[in-house]
C-alpha cells in the first residue's frame, strides 16, 4: 500500500478474533484509540461501512489502492473482532503506519525541495494528525520535546506547523496519532511555480520524466468577470470573449483568467492552473450574461 510518504506493509488479519485482539493491543494508542491501516480486498458499500461504524471503527483517510486509515477503540468489543475476522472477502490485513509511510518524500530527500522553512537549525514541519486525534492532548504532548517551537501554519492547513530538531522529529513520526509529515515552507509569490505547488497542482502536471500532463487541454472554461481581457500573449488562440466591455480599468478580469488559464508564454514562471484550457469569456455587469452562459 502507498502513503503519501513511502509503502506501508500490512499483516494479513488472522481467522481468530482473539489473536486479532492480542495482535492490536500490542499497538500503541492514544487518548483511548488506535490508528491503523486496514486492507481490503474490495471497496466496501454504504452498509458495510455502517456496519463497521457501529462496531466502533472511524474513518481517518484512504490510503492507495484499497486500504482505509481508522481509529478503533483502545479496547475493541468482541464483535468487531468477529466481524473483520468472519467477513474474510472484504477485510484483508491491517497494521499500525511506519515511520516511513508517515514521513514525506522530501523528507526523506531535503535536498529535491527549495523553501523549506528553518529557524535557529530546527526544522519547519508540518504534520497531519488523524481527524479523530484529540488535539489539545497531543499539544500536551508537544510541551514535553525540548526542542518544539510552534508556530503558526502559513498555508492554513489542518494540522500543526512546528520548528523541531532531528531527533524530536523521528520521535514525532513514531507518535500514533501522525498521520502525515513534511516539510513547513513559506508562502510562494502570487501565481508563481511555488503557489501551484502549495495547491499540489505540481502533483498532477509537472515537467518531471514520467510525470503527468493534465494542464488542462481538452477542457473548457468559463469566466464572468469585468469585462473583455487582454489582448495577451498568455491567452492568444485560446479564448472566446462574449463582451465588448474593453475599458482599460478592466484588471481584475485579467488576473482570475490568468490564475485559471495563463499559459506562461510571457514568463514561464507564471503560469495558471489549467494553462491548457480554453478560455469562453463573459462580463458580469449583467447577469443575464451568467445564465446565458450556462
Amino acid at each position: 500500500m502507498a502513503h503519501q510518504g513511502g509503502n506501508q506493509k500490512l499483516r494479513r488479519i488472522t481467522s481468530d478474533p482473539e489473536e486479532l485482539g492480542r495482535i492490536w493491543r500490542g499497538y500503541p494508542s492514544f487518548d483511548g484509540k488506535r490508528y491503523l491501516a486496514l486492507g481490503m480486498h474490495r471497496l466496501p458499500g454504504t452498509a458495510e461501512w455502517k456496519k463497521m461504524e457501529e462496531l466502533g471503527l472511524e474513518y481517518q483517510g484512504f490510503m492507495p489502492p484499497l486500504a482505509y486509515l481508522v481509529a478503533v477503540p483502545e479496547q475493541p468489543s468482541p464483535a468487531l473482532l468477529d466481524y473483520l475476522c468472519r467477513e474474510r472477502t472484504l477485510f484483508a490485513a491491517c497494521d499500525t503506519l511506519s515511520v516511513d509511510a508517515k514521513r514525506s518524500m522530501e523528507l526523506t530527500n531535503p535536498g529535491s525541495v527549495s523553501g523549506i522553512l528553518t529557524r535557529n537549525g530546527l526544522k519547519g514541519l508540518h504534520i497531519l494528525l488523524h481527524p479523530s486525534a484529540n488535539l489539545e492532548r497531543f499539544k500536551e504532548f508537544l510541551r514535553s520535546l525540548p526542542s518544539v517551537e510552534p508556530m503558526e501554519s502559513a498555508h492554513g492547513q489542518m494540522g500543526l506547523s512546528l520548528y523541531a530538531n532531528d531527533t524530536d522529529a523521528e520521535i514525532l513520526l513514531t507518535h500514533p496519532a501522525v498521520q502525515f509529515m513534511e516539510p513547513a515552507r513559506g508562502l510562494g509569490e502570487p501565481e508563481d511555480r511555488e503557489a501551484r505547488s502549495l495547491h499540489r497542482g505540481h502533483a498532477i502536471d509537472n515537467m518531471m520524466e514520467g510525470g503527468t500532463r493534465y494542464n488542462g487541454n481538452g477542457v473548457t472554461v468559463g469566466i464572468a468577470d469585468d469585462g473583455a481581457i487582454g489582448p495577451h500573449i498568455d491567452f492568444a488562440g485560446r479564448v472566446t470573449q462574449y463582451t465588448t466591455n474593453t475599458s482599460s480599468s478592466n484588471t481584475h478580469g485579467d488576473m482570475v483568467s490568468g490564475i485559471a488559464v495563463g499559459s506562461g508564454n510571457l514568463n514561464p514562471t507564471r503560469i495558471g492552473a489549467a494553462y491548457g484550457a480554453y478560455l469562453h469569456m463573459y462580463s458580469i455587469s449583467s447577469y443575464p450574461h451568467v445564465a446565458n452562459a450556462v
